[in-house]
């Protein structure tokens, strides 16, 4: 098995690190796109977090992905179906947490997908 090529965004805040990784810009539609959201404190242990999963189209909401807790990673899919193919969308993870002095923080990791 080939080992998951990964394109990586990784935001800071002066609370913690938040990080995407997904295989491609490009997903094929219908097929399983995975995706991995991370959140670690700034000495870089794994940390309780929120993600709030959404997609836009020209700056819209058109799709809510999900809202999860985890600690430290995040891992799932998404299916994209065939109308999204040659449109750009903006996948948006808000990942919120406690990090430096019990503050609670957020970051917006924006990923652009074209399906194909």
């Amino acid at each position: 098995m080939r080992p998951m090529r990964t394109r990586i965004l990784l935001e800071r805040t002066g609370e913690f690190r938040a990080g995407f990784a997904a295989t491609t810009h490009n997903p094929t539609v219908n097929a399983k796109w995975p995706f991995v959201v991370s959140a670690k404190t700034l000495s870089g242990k794994p940390l309780k977090a929120s993600v709030h999963l959404q997609v836009f189209l020209n700056g819209k909401r058109v799709d809510i992905v999900g809202w999860r807790q985890f600690i430290g990673t995040y891992k799932s899919f998404k299916r994209w179906p065939a109308s999204t193919r040659g449109q750009t969308y903006v996948f948006q993870a808000l990942v919120i947490g406690t990090g430096a002095n019990n503050r609670k923080a957020q970051l917006k990791l924006n990923y652009a997908v074209t399906p194909r």
